[in-house]
């Protein structure tokens, strides 16, 4: 049995869908994960997205990190 659709081409049976692992905080409770530090990092060097714009962002999803603690993580990380 060979499906197309829009995302590609699905061959056989259906398998089983795995879900990736959850990142842990670094710390214990903490909310700095790796994918948050990558996703701070990466806004703000490679988009030239200013922490407080980030700061500004993450509140309007009820999430608050401070614009100094987010410059603490960057400069922990090396940048």
């Amino acid at each position: 049995m060979v499906r197309q659709n829009r995302w590609g081409v699905k061959i056989g049976r259906r398998s089983p869908r795995q879900r990736g692992q959850y990142s842990t905080p670094k710390h214990k409770g903490g909310i700095t994960t790796e994918a948050l530090l990558a996703q701070i990092a990466v806004s703000k060097y490679a988009d030239g997205l200013p922490l407080y714009r980030q700061e500004a962002i993450y509140a309007q999803d009820k999430v608050e990190p401070d614009r100094k603690l987010m410059a603490q993580w960057m400069g922990k990380l090396g940048f």
